[in-house]
């Protein structure tokens, strides 16, 4: 069983200037009634980006043991936090790469791997289900239903140049660290708000059909255009030197 958790909530209660936001215990408590049902959970906003919490709910005489748990679970936090952050998020990989570690990667916009970095989801290796923490979700549409079905279902490592045939690595590189770093340095001098849009119509349409998305990329794209990064594509290019983007 596949459960989408959408967390909807305005960050500031009216016109009062008092912050508001989703509350901590009503996503925690159904988040793991589902979990421990074998569920498997994915927690999207719907308009990507981290979605407000309630500042009151963070409190210590609001904490229930749904609460407590949630904090606590640092893989989830993680996966939820790169899923919803606006900007790519780039994974350098050494060594072994498995269970939740091959999850985050996954979560991660790219994927830089040194030749040492194997990668396996071990799940059912421990009698658990391989469908943990969004896998089932985030790999088919990263390798396809047929990689994605033998990686979770028989829990076996593959090793770097396996993983980038497959399409789970974008680079395999020597020194991953180094070219991961380049690469972040890159997209952060990039368009930062045609990124944003660009990783977000990423996980939105991958839920629509192809006339919403056509309807989706052609209000965001107007929008780009309203940009200042459009504008100053436009005067490099007639001054013939690179853009400066903010």
């Amino acid at each position: 069983m596949k459960i989408l958790m959408v967390l909807t909530s305005h960050d500031q209660l009216g016109d009062t200037g008092h912050r508001t936001g989703f509350w901590l215990e009503e996503l925690a408590a159904p988040y793991y009634v589902f979990k421990d049902a074998g569920a498997e959970v994915t927690l999207a906003s719907p308009e990507g980006g981290q979605p407000p919490l309630d500042p009151k709910s963070d409190d210590p005489d609001a904490q229930t043991e749904a609460t407590r748990r949630f904090k606590a679970d640092s893989a989830a936090k993680a996966e939820l936090a790169i899923r919803q952050c606006r900007r790519p998020v780039v994974a350098a990989l050494n060594g072994t790469v498995a269970g939740a570690g091959a999850v985050i990667a996954t979560a991660c916009d790219l994927r830089i791997a040194a030749p040492s970095a194997k990668i396996a989801f071990l799940f059912t290796k421990v009698g658990l289900s391989g469908a943990d923490m969004g896998a089932s979700w985030l790999l088919p549409r990263i390798v396809g239903l047929g990689h994605a079905t033998r990686l979770l279902l028989t829990g076996d490592f593959i090793d770097a140049a396996e993983a980038h045939r497959i399409g789970l690595y974008h680079e395999v590189v020597d020194d991953a660290v180094a070219a991961g770093r380049a690469l972040a340095e890159r997209l952060a001098a990039g368009p930062s708000f045609a990124l944003e849009v660009t990783k977000d119509a990423l996980n939105r349409e991958a839920a629509q059909d192809l006339r919403s998305a056509f309807e989706h990329e052609g209000e965001i794209q107007a929008v780009c255009m309203q940009n200042p990064n459009f504008r100053e594509a436009y005067q490099a290019f007639v001054e013939k030197r690179r853009p400066r983007f903010v």
